[in-house]
């Protein structure tokens, strides 16, 4: 039998380590940007658009602007052409406002939440994105 107190230590470590990993896997890059510098990068909080109005959230996420693309980083790296980018807004969101990155090839929509959301707008529109303010 398993003694409680082990039991406890041993949930608690794995309890850690995945929340950890959550936050640390941001950080990795992608392969598409190695040994490229990013124009601007910051951390800041998403959401997922999974359909019907619902949003599924990423605690913490890494978005790093290239030359060529963006990748938003959390667990997975996504790398996103800016030709692939439809359009951006910065928008009211249920409680705040976020930029919402409408993309194409696969047609997705992601919210961020930015501490500096003009400077990505900024970015953005320098890359030929259209974008808007609501």
């Amino acid at each position: 039998m398993l003694d409680s107190g082990l039991f406890t230590v041993v949930v608690a470590g794995v309890v850690g380590v995945v929340m950890l990993s959550a936050f640390f896997l941001p950080l990795k890059r992608a392969e598409a940007k190695s040994g490229l510098t990013p124009t601007y990068e910051e951390r800041c909080t998403g959401r997922r658009y999974l359909g019907f109005g619902f949003f599924g959230t990423y605690l913490s996420l890494r978005i790093s602007f290239y030359d060529e693309f963006i990748v938003l980083g959390a667990v997975l790296r996504r790398v996103i052409p800016y030709s692939s980018v439809k359009s951006v807004e910065f928008k009211q969101l249920f409680i705040s406002k976020g930029i919402v990155i409408h993309t194409q090839n696969p047609d997705a929509r992601f919210a961020l939440f930015s501490r500096q959301p003009q400077k990505m707008l900024e970015l953005f529109a320098g890359k030929g994105v259209a974008v808007t303010s609501k």
